[in-house]
C-alpha cells in the first residue's frame, strides 16, 4: 500500500510534509521512496499535495484527486460514484474514509482544490477537506485511529472521468442570494 500511495503522491516534484504524534513536521523529498516509507509508517499524518519548494509555503501540482467521507449517506453516494477511487482508506469501524483517484496529468493547487470540491459536493460531504493543505492518516501509522485499506488498485484516470460530469460547487454562502428578500415595511408579504 505505501508503494502505491508514495507513486500516487509523488506525481511531481517537491517535498512531502509528514506530521508525528509530538507535532513535529518531517519534509521528505518526493522522489526519496525509502524515506516515504519510513515515514508512512510512524506518521500520524500524510499531505496529500506536495510542496513546490523550500519554503514550504506554496503547493505544487498534484495528479491525486480526495474526498473525506463522514458519513453513511456520503459512504452510500460514494459507493453509487463511478470510477470507484484508486485507494480507499478506513478509520477503524467508523464511516470516515478517505479516497484517493489516481489521475494521469498532475494539476494546480488551484484546480486540484475545484475538482475535489466537485467531487466532495457530488458526495454531500464537506468541502473544507478539498483544499491542497489536506492531511490524512496513512494505512498502517501510528495515529490514534487504526487505519486500514478498505479498496485499492492500479487505476489511474484521466481527469475528465473523476470530474468531467460533476457540477462546480457553489461557494458557502450563495444560498443566501438565492433567498427571498422580506417584503418591505407596509408591504404584504
Amino acid at each position: 500500500m505505501t508503494d502505491l500511495l508514495w507513486l500516487m503522491l509523488g506525481s511531481s516534484g517537491g517535498f512531502h510534509a509528514f506530521r508525528f504524534e509530538d507535532a513535529d513536521t518531517a519534509w521528505v523529498d518526493v522522489p526519496d521512496r525509502r524515506r516515504f516509507t519510513r515515514c508512512c509508517q510512524g506518521a500520524v499524518e500524510v499531505g496529500a499535495v506536495p510542496y513546490g519548494d523550500e519554503s514550504y509555503q506554496h503547493h505544487g501540482d498534484s495528479a491525486v484527486l480526495w474526498a473525506r467521507i463522514e458519513s453513511g449517506a456520503s459512504l452510500a453516494l460514494l459507493r453509487a460514484f463511478k470510477p470507484y477511487p484508486t485507494l480507499l482508506l478506513r478509520e477503524g469501524q467508523t464511516v470516515r474514509y478517505t479516497a484517493l483517484w489516481a489521475v494521469h496529468k498532475p494539476l494546480s493547487p488551484e484546480n486540484v482544490e475545484r475538482a475535489n470540491k466537485r467531487i466532495a459536493h457530488a458526495l454531500k460531504t464537506a468541502k473544507k477537506w478539498a483544499h491542497p493543505k489536506f492531511m490524512f492518516q496513512p494505512a498502517g501509522s501510528k495515529g490514534a485511529r487504526s487505519v486500514e485499506v478498505a479498496y485499492q488498485s492500479a487505476e489511474l484516470y484521466p481527469v475528465g472521468r473523476v470530474i468531467g460530469r460533476l457540477a462546480d460547487a457553489p461557494e458557502p454562502f450563495d444560498w443566501r442570494a438565492e433567498r427571498k428578500r422580506p417584503a418591505e415595511a407596509g408591504q404584504l408579504a
